[in-house]
């Protein structure tokens, strides 16, 4: 593993748990990347304040992984419907080549269910 690597663990086999699997990988690197860090500054401020300030880092998340989920007004023009879609491409070190792509949105398991562990610390076996 890389310094810092995010370590994923065994991908089950199973397509769903592994589809499972992979949107906690997602909600770890959300929180990781985006929720922790924004909680640790809001530390600076007033009880009061923080408190709204971790509500609305939670709520803006919330309304992304809604996005990711395909949760939103239709998208297009007269001709085109358009669709954003989030996916993990899995490639092997050795080589750089993409052994699977797994879509997590809009058609995966919910990352909006996701969330509501993921608040809570639960990120699957990723959990520590």
């Amino acid at each position: 593993m890389r310094l810092n690597e995010l370590d994923i663990g065994p991908l089950p086999e199973d397509a769903h748990a592994r589809l499972i699997h992979l949107s906690n990988v997602l909600g770890r690197v959300l929180f990781d990347s985006v929720r922790n860090p924004a909680r640790e500054r809001a530390q600076a401020m007033p009880e009061g304040v923080r408190r709204e300030a971790e509500m609305l880092v939670d709520d803006v998340l919330y309304g992304v992984a809604q996005i990711l989920d395909g949760v939103t007004r239709p998208i297009g023009n007269d001709r085109l419907d358009m669709q954003l879609v989030i996916s993990a491409r899995l490639r092997h070190k050795g080589s750089g080549e993409v052994g699977e792509v797994v879509e997590l949105g809009p058609n995966g398991e919910g990352l909006c269910m996701g969330f509501a562990g993921w608040v809570e610390g639960d990120f699957g076996s990723l959990s520590s």
